[in-house]
């Protein structure tokens, strides 16, 4: 089912029968999600070196492929209700909302609940796993479905973004400046901040030790702008081995390295 993505570079894994589950009862959604994420492109320009604001550039296209097959973003609530059997009006009690990136309802009324998670704090991963295992459990999804960066990617980042200060003349501090303007927009704004006091003095450490200054430059843009705590592939198995799914079928897909890194 998932071999052109495989073919392609994707990391693919499921638990709790999870690719069983898709197989059989969604076999027509996994033929548009496969064929969306295929041919989703991100290059580094813009998705990896250029600051985001709100969504990310590279979540933002893929989120349009999806509304296009009419999977929205939803908010789910759930109450309980206590029932009483004479006398007293029924009572709703533990109201819980649920935010879900793409919602997809096939024509049996089975549902995939599915998050894309680009470059947020990893805790948003114990939010989606929770989210997902409790409207599994209420019987209201019948499987889930999670988008993250994956391992061979994040190993490319460093030399993809050292190679970019390369091949754009950065050989010093005060070539950013070149790069500031070519991301300023008409507001007068820049969607490029690097690097900041702290970060300057991150690298010079790292220039004192004989670390050459494009890979400097490039280890410490990484760290502080997809570091270790942000959701990745690795961070994802975490939450797999400590079982935070539960029973809840899951497919889990890691975005492969940029074509322009190769």
């Amino acid at each position: 089912m998932f071999k052109t993505l495989k073919d392609k570079g994707w990391e693919v894994a499921s638990i709790n029968h999870g690719e069983l589950i898709a197989r059989i009862e969604f076999k027509d959604e996994f033929e548009k999600i496969v064929h969306a994420l295929s041919n989703w492109n991100i290059e580094i320009e813009n998705n990896i070196i250029k600051r985001g604001g709100g969504q990310a550039d590279q979540t933002l296209e893929l989120t349009r492929i999806f509304h296009g097959n009419e999977w929205f973003k939803n908010r789910i609530k759930v109450e309980n209700v206590v029932s009483f059997e004479s006398k007293f009006e029924p009572m709703s009690s533990n109201s819980t909302t649920h935010e879900i990136d793409h919602i997809i309802l096939n024509d049996l009324h089975k549902m995939i609940a599915l998050e894309i998670e680009w470059n947020n704090k990893d805790e948003f991963f114990d939010r989606d796993f929770q989210s997902m295992r409790g409207l599994f459990e209420l019987g209201v999804i019948d499987l889930a479905v999670i988008v993250t960066r994956g391992e061979k990617l994040e190993q490319s980042f460093k030399p993809m973004v050292a190679k970019y200060f390369r091949d754009n003349g950065i050989g010093g501090f005060e070539d950013f400046a070149k790069l500031e303007d070519h991301f300023r927009e008409k507001n007068g704004e820049t969607r490029f901040s690097f690097p900041t006091s702290p970060q300057r003095r991150e690298i010079q450490k790292k220039l004192d030790r004989g670390v050459e200054f494009d890979q400097a430059c490039a280890e410490v843009f990484v760290a502080n702008k997809f570091g270790g705590t942000t959701t990745n592939w690795r961070q994802l198995r975490y939450r797999i081995e400590r079982n935070n799914a539960g029973r809840t079928p899951m497919i889990f897909f890691g975005i492969p390295p940029l074509a322009t890194s190769q």
